[in-house]
Parts: structure tokens; sequence; C-alpha cells
């Protein structure tokens, strides 16, 4: 073999092997893309986070009922209990994480939880005893008082939920459309 022959093999090994690098970085990068794709789908903090919506109508709605004599307290009690679960997946773990990672203000979530704290003995009293009507009436209101205001902030968090999703959306399918010019070309090589 003459010198310029193993050179060439050299040079074609390397390139072959700078390839092959090059390949696997993108399958990998890839790879993370669609975990963090299929991490926000399969739960989805906007859902979630309309869930929380339609769950404090409902608790607001029931605790109306009540005050009238129409339902029995303990409906309120699962409502409430239901409402703060939504507040709490949104607050720990993946969710959370995820509510980071698109840098969305999640003061609404902390300011209703200490709210909640403050209801919570109010509902589990409201619950737990029989009382008059114009107690229950009473009651109701001062619940329904310390409740007020979250529906505004709890649609301006999901419009922003809405909005960040929809950009990590976009800028995935950029990103896909990219890789997928690379591996092309590495198809090519």
């Amino acid at each position: 073999m003459t010198d310029k022959s193993r050179s060439v093999r050299a040079a074609l090994l390397v390139f072959f092997v700078g390839a092959v690098l090059f390949g696997s970085g993108i399958v990998y990068k890839l790879s993370d893309r669609v975990d963090n794709i299929q991490t926000a789908e399969q739960s989805d903090p906007l859902w979630i986070g309309s869930q929380l919506q339609f769950e404090m109508l409902r608790l607001e709605k029931e605790l109306s009922e009540v005050a009238l004599g129409l339902r029995p307290a303990s409906d309120v009690a699962l409502r409430f209990d239901i409402a703060w679960s939504r507040i709490t997946i949104l607050q720990e773990g993946k969710l959370s994480r995820l509510l980071k990672s698109f840098a969305i203000d999640q003061t609404v979530l902390s300011a209703l939880e200490e709210t909640f704290q403050t209801v919570e003995p109010h509902i589990a009293e409201f619950a737990a005893q029989e009382m008059t009507d114009a107690v229950r009436r009473q009651k109701a209101a001062h619940i329904l008082d310390a409740l007020e205001g979250y529906d505004m902030a709890l649609r301006d968090l999901l419009v922003a939920l809405a909005q960040a999703k929809n950009s990590s959306l976009t800028e995935f399918r950029t990103g896909l459309l990219s890789l997928s010019h690379a591996i092309a070309y590495l198809g090519m090589t």
C-alpha cells in the first residue's frame, strides 16, 4: 500500500467515524426533544389548569346551592378536595418542573393554596355541622368572598400556559425539521 492510499483510507475512516458520531448526536438530541414533548402531552398542564378552573366554578356553585339549602354540605367538601388536588398536581413533580421550564408565573397557585389553607377549617366545619339557614348562608358567603377574584387570575394562567405550550411545540417542530435535514445530509454522506 502506498502512503497516498493509506492517507485516503485514514481520511475516509475519520470521516466515517465523524459521520457516525454526528448521527448519534442527532438521534440523541431528537430523542430528548421527543421525550420533552411526550411529557408535556402526557401530563398536559393546560388541561389540568382548565380542570382547576372548572373545579373552582363548581365549588362556588356548590357553595351557593348549599347556602340555599338545595344540596348537602358534604358536596362542598368533596368539590373543595378535588380543587385542592388540582392545585397540588400543578405545584409538584413533573408539572411543576414543566411550568418552571415554560417560565410561567405561578403566584396564583401559591395564593390559591394559601386561601385554601385559610378556608379549609371553614369548609370542614361547614360540612360537619348542622346549622341554621342564616348561619349556613353567612358561612357560604364568607367562603365565597375568600375565593373571589381567582377566576381572572386562573384564566390568565391558562392563557400563559397555552402560549408557552404553543411556543414549545413550534420550537419542537422547527428543531425536528432541522434534525431531519441533518439526518438527510448524513444519509447522503
